[in-house]
């Protein structure tokens, strides 16, 4: 969706390429989702079906806008003087490239992105490297209340089959 924000400054050959292959994915998910609505009728399909999967799509959008608000406050953080819409052209494309499984979490591919686009821009590679590596960090410290947590109920589902295998045998 802000992908026409980022013609100004990426070369046209990668530009081309990441418009074909964003309407590609989009045009195959409603596909997908249409013919699930149309020919799978089970239940565990549900969320899958047209007018539920639409709203996982809005879902989806409004995710990616407070992903790229935290890197445009990181970056504010940073003193990086960036337009915000330079942002929602850059951090949809960098969260892409992180995802692929060269490096764990994406790290380096994320911060050798960042830098990639801060240098098309005019702007020293150290800033990419930093607000990746800010980001990262923010996101492994928001993670700590759902690890805990998991770990907690982990723990307790653990104990009670035990209990549960000890009064058997009594």
């Amino acid at each position: 969706i802000s992908l026409p924000l980022a013609k100004s400054f990426l070369p046209s050959a990668f530009f081309t390429f990441l418009k074909l292959l964003t309407l590609s994915v989009i045009l195959l998910f409603f596909i997908l989702s249409t013919l699930l609505t149309l020919k799978i009728k089970k239940e565990i399909f549900k969320p899958l079906f047209f007018p539920y999967s639409f709203l996982l799509f809005l879902l989806g959008i409004v995710v990616q806008f407070f992903f790229v608000m935290e890197f445009v406050y990181l970056a504010k953080a940073l003193s990086i003087s960036l337009d915000i819409k330079t942002f929602f052209a850059i951090i949809p494309i960098v969260s892409f490239v992180s995802t692929l499984p060269v490096t764990i979490s994406g790290l380096g591919i994320r911060e050798g992105s960042l830098s990639y686009f801060f240098s098309l821009l005019g702007k020293p590679i150290e800033y990419g490297v930093s607000l990746g590596l800010l980001a990262y960090t923010v996101i492994l410290l928001l993670a700590i209340p759902g690890v805990l947590l998991y770990l907690k109920v982990k723990i307790r589902t653990e104990e009670i089959p035990e209990s549960i295998e000890v009064k058997e045998n009594v």
